[in-house]
């Protein structure tokens, strides 16, 4: 049941208990609230915190996390809230610690888009899906919170995957890790 793998994650996340913060429509819960109670979240934020502050420490340029979720990119009925669209909010959120900037990186052959060091892909997104691999790849994207689990290839720069919300099926857990671990990968050990 989505709802309580929602709740797993965070009880911010889940509709019964979030139904009673939610004002107008809007919710009323803040990402910080969300990530506070979330053991889960906290621990892919520590890790990626303290891998950024070795390589910044060792004056090394920052590699790639991904993070992959089985919950999907939109609010809906079992969570008013996108946990990823908030996770990428947070991360972007100078206030948060990490640095990463928010709509820095313009692709020449893609003029009218800006993309962020902190960047989804989901389903729907696949107009945008070629340039966001390629930029995370090449280093200039540094998070990517995704819920595809095939036919993207970030092994060219990934030093983290977080699988956040483990699939029931072990072979889409494979094929989640696949997406990192693998044939190419610049970096040693993931």
């Amino acid at each position: 049941n989505a709802a309580l793998r929602m709740a797993s994650i965070s009880p911010y996340m889940f509709r019964p208990f979030v139904n009673e913060f939610i004002e107008g429509g809007e919710a009323m819960i803040n990402n910080k609230e969300i990530f506070a109670t979330s053991s889960k979240l906290l621990y892919v934020l520590s890790c990626i915190k303290q891998a950024n502050a070795l390589n910044d420490s060792l004056g090394l340029p920052r590699k790639g996390f991904v993070i992959y979720t089985c919950l999907g990119k939109k609010a809906g009925a079992n969570s008013p809230i996108s946990m990823i669209e908030e996770l990428k909010k947070y991360l972007l959120n100078p206030e948060s610690g990490f640095g990463y900037k928010k709509n820095t990186i313009v692709v020449q052959d893609k003029p009218k888009s800006k993309f962020s060091e902190v960047e989804i892909i989901a389903g729907g997104d696949t107009d945008k899906r070629p340039y966001l691999i390629k930029l995370f790849n090449r280093s200039e994207i540094k998070v990517i919170i995704t819920t595809a689990k095939e036919g993207i290839d970030l092994q060219g720069n990934t030093i983290g995957l977080f699988n956040i919300s483990v699939d029931w099926n072990p072979t889409d857990a494979k094929q989640v890790e696949g997406r990192a671990w693998r044939q190419g990968n610049k970096n040693a050990y993931i």
